[in-house]
């Protein structure tokens, strides 16, 4: 409601002066108001306009994503077999082939059951659990047991090859009752460069560690040199005298004249030195045992429990004669090998709940000063918690354990079952009693790092070793079944093919029994319900294996899932398909109209009586259309000797800026040239041979064709000399930053064609505006900030016209101040008049 402020000030003269004032303030505030109220809107539909436009580039980016990769190549299948689908489109390419499954590849499941509930103890230990490739050896018999005479076996198919092929395996021999284990060792040499080769400088190398005490451990080894295309190999029955004698005999070698370097005689190591200049990669020297079948005879005969077979190991003609020690008919014995995956890590899994005792310093030690260091946790409550647990401690090179199936009935008893305990004598420092703590006084004068104690016990259910298997980063999967009411089984099943069969070797707590009913070191059929297998194919005529029956690498960019047998050839296949062309095609084009059409609408400008968009005449809008014509018109290199453009597949530009797409022309095209089609929605790299193959990544680098040449080890792509990881070499900078070629067979010179597609080029423009702080984010900043500035004259235009509306207030006071007095003067002087007027009539 309007307040009349004159009245207020009770000098009311009759006039409304509320009205004036108000109608003058309007008067002078409207004009100024609209202009300011006027720019905000246009602010504010310009923010939603560049929304708009943001949002349609989020949407066209995300309809283009389905097309990435469509080549108009489809894969097919004709059974039930298996599926085949299109996995790396850049390598993929059309063909026909037949294919069988012989087998599938298979997971090896293993069972350990007679638990008798979920939280059935297991047993305290370690569990140390490898992956590798378990095999049977044959095992016949020779002469077959009475009560006259011993029975004789003997594992055969042991030649010189299958006995260097036992490097690094582990040998198990079981009569049926006893079982022993040799691991055959295998390692490598240190290989290190000594001169670096280049253009103009040989290569010198270096095989250390070939002391006195290197040359003895080669007793028995055989060692294989290679330059990384030929190799040597030779055997030491005894080790060499020194080191003059391992170049005589390793320059004996067969081969050794084809090796790419010479071998001399350095100091405690040999000297390779190449026979060309240039950068080359490291030699490898391998050495592997046993050299011969003696050496197989006595790394068995060494093996523990040995002695308690019920055979003799020897040597027989290619083949382990197993001799039994009484006369009797025996079933025959069993053997096997176990190869370790070198791709998987082995793991060791502690089986019950470890804690550490708290260690400190009572008095630490000096040159004349023996250090003391105390074992806190020793109270009343902590010796009742000792039950059923086992402690141990180390002085970091040895190590004590005593394993206390009841509470101790004081510190003394628990000092005196550690100095019983195995191992004692040799630690470092003496244990005695302390107050609720373990005293450990070092016997030498020294400083000391601080000794280890720990607790195991308890935490080894059934339920919590499913767990501690299932935390390993092991390719494995540990679950808990219940075969009855009463009976439970632990279930450990391994990923697909042979490599991946599981070894588990069981180390139980002392006085913790149970744990090693989880064992698993040579083949058991009571445990093992299903083995590990390989996938066995063949593919037009050809027997291939794979680890698994996800199949990655046998067709080019195609993934092969295996389901089930075959019971006659099937075929599977790729092929150029121009409707499956036409379709990506079409709905590429469709998008980008889409996405022009929503520009264009934000920015048009208005003819013929139209409505002007919201953001017509801004030029940096404007650019965005222009970029966009421009991606549609440009040439896209990199995917053969000539670039390609859209206009190749039938795509036309509309006089009103739209594209469209002549689906005759563009089937025609297709089918005459289906490879050029990668241009438009596949980024690829390729050569023109097949002894290098490549890729890129990042987006650095400039689509083109670049020559390759490879000289003397040294790789250059176009104008850059690329980085050489062996038989790989990268670009790290210039037009070809992100490439990488992969080198086989040598290599040879040859094209590059590194190909950016015309979907990568719009996702990346796309993505680089929807990316933080992109341009049309800018631009809304821009328009905020002015959203403000006018939120502000706002506000200063209401002061102003407070300001404006208090002077007329006060004017207008004045005014009326003056009206009433004359108003007053005015009825005084009529009072007046009239009385004097009155007296003359009288």
């Amino acid at each position: 409601m309007a307040v009349d402020y004159l009245s207020a000030l009770n000098v009311g003269s009759g006039l409304n002066t509320t009205e004036l004032i108000d109608t003058l303030v309007n008067a002078e505030r409207a004009p100024t108001e609209s202009l300011i109220t006027k720019g905000k809107e246009e602010r504010t539909v310009n923010i939603s306009s560049v929304g708009r436009i943001k949002q349609g580039y989020s949407d066209f980016n995300s309809a283009l994503t389905p097309l990435d990769g469509i080549t108009g190549l489809t894969a097919s299948h004709i059974g039930s077999s298996l599926d085949i689908e299109i996995s790396d489109p850049t390598i993929a390419k059309d063909f026909s082939s037949n294919i069988e499954i012989n087998s599938l590849a298979a997971s090896q499941s293993l069972v350990f059951d007679g638990f008798s509930a979920v939280t059935s103890s297991v047993g305290t230990g370690t569990l140390e659990i490898s992956l590798g490739n378990r095999a049977s050896l044959t095992v016949v018999e020779t002469t077959d047991g009475s009560s006259s005479n011993v029975e004789i076996q003997s594992i055969t198919g042991l030649d010189s090859t299958a006995i260097t092929a036992l490097a690094g395996k582990t040998m198990t021999l079981s009569d049926g009752t006893n079982t022993v284990s040799h691991t055959f060792s295998a390692g490598a040499l240190n290989v290190a460069e000594t001169t670096t080769g280049s253009s103009s400088v040989i290569e010198v190398q270096s095989i250390t560690g070939l002391d006195a005490t290197g040359l003895a451990s080669l007793a028995g080894q055989t060692l294989t040199l290679s330059d990384g295309t030929n190799s040597i190999t030779h055997t030491f029955d005894t080790a060499p005298a020194d080191l003059d004698a391992m170049v005589t005999a390793l320059t004996n070698a067969t081969g050794y004249s084809d090796l790419g370097f010479g071998i001399t005689a350095g100091t405690d190591a040999l000297t390779l030195t190449y026979e060309a200049v240039g950068e080359v990669s490291l030699a490898t020297a391998i050495t592997s045992s046993p050299s011969n079948l003696a050496a197989v005879v006595t790394g068995l005969q060494g093996a523990t429990g040995y002695a308690d077979l019920a055979f003799g190991v020897t040597a027989g003609t290619d083949a382990l004669t197993l001799t039994y020690e009484s006369n009797a008919s025996v079933s025959l014995a069993t053997a096997e090998t176990f190869d370790p995956n070198d791709d998987v890590t082995k793991q060791t899994i502690t089986i019950g709940t470890q804690s550490s005792f708290t260690v400190s310093k009572t008095t630490t030690g000096s040159d004349s000063v023996a250090e003391i260091q105390t074992i806190a946790g020793f109270d009343s409550t902590g010796l009742t918690n000792l039950a059923g647990q086992t402690v141990t401690i180390s002085d970091g090179t040895n190590s004590i354990e005593h394993t206390f199936a009841t509470a101790p009935a004081d510190l003394a008893a628990v000092v005196t079952a550690l100095q019983g305990a195995t191992g004692y004598a040799d630690l470092t420092f003496g244990i005695t009693a302390g107050t609720d703590a373990l005293t450990l006084t070092y016997k030498s004068a020294a400083t000391q790092d601080l000794a280890t104690a720990v607790k195991i016990g308890g935490g080894d259910s059934l339920t919590e070793v499913r767990d501690y298997i299932n935390a390993s980063s092991l390719d494995i999967v540990a679950s808990v079944v219940k075969k009855s009411d009463t009976n439970y089984a632990l279930a450990i099943k391994s990923r697909e093919g042979l490599d991946y069969s599981m070894n588990i070797a069981v180390t139980e707590t002392p006085a913790s029994s149970g744990l090693s009913s989880l064992s698993y070191t040579k083949f058991n059929s009571t445990q093992e319900t299903v083995s590990a297998a390989d996938a066995s194919i063949t593919v037009d005529g050809i027997s291939v294996t794979r680890d698994s029956n996800s199949v990655t690498d046998l067709i080019d960019g195609m993934t092969i899932t295996l389901k089930s047998t075959t019971t006659s050839a099937e075929t599977i296949g790729a092929s150029y398909d121009a409707d499956t062309a036409y379709a990506a095609m079409s709905l590429f084009i469709t998008n980008i109209n889409t996405l022009a059409a929503n520009i264009d609408a934000e920015s048009k400008r208005g003819v013929n009586g139209d409505e002007s968009g919201p953001l017509a005449g801004d030029p940096s809008i404007r650019s965005l259309r222009q970029k966009l014509r421009a991606f549609s018109t440009q040439a896209i290199p990199g995917f053969g000797p000539d670039s390609v453009y859209l206009a190749n597949f039938g795509v036309r530009t509309e006089l009103d800026g739209t594209l469209t797409l002549n689906e005759a022309e563009m089937k025609a095209a297709f089918e005459n040239d289906p490879d050029s089609f990668a241009a438009i929605m596949n980024s690829r790299v390729t050569t023109g041979s097949p002894l290098v193959t490549g890729s890129v990544s990042g987006d650095k680098y400039t689509p083109g064709v670049y020559s390759f040449t490879l000289t003397d080890g040294v790789g250059t792509l176009g104008t850059t000399q690329l980085t050489n990881f062996g038989t790989a070499y990268a670009s790290t900078s210039g037009d070809t930053n992100g490439v990488a070629l992969s080198i086989s067979g040598g290599g040879t010179d040859t094209t590059v064609y590194v190909g950016k597609s015309l979907l990568e080029t719009f996702q990346e423009y796309a993505g680089k505006l929807l990316a933080s702080t992109n341009e049309l984010d800018k631009k809304i900043a821009v328009y905020n900030s002015e959203i403000e500035d006018y939120d502000a004259q706002l506000a200063a235009l209401e002061t102003r016209m407070a300001s404006v509306r208090s002077q007329y207030v006060t004017k207008f006071s004045a005014m009326n101040s003056a009206v009433a007095s004359m108003e007053s003067t005015k009825t005084q002087l009529t009072s007046m008049m009239d009385a004097w007027t009155a007296s003359l009539k009288a």
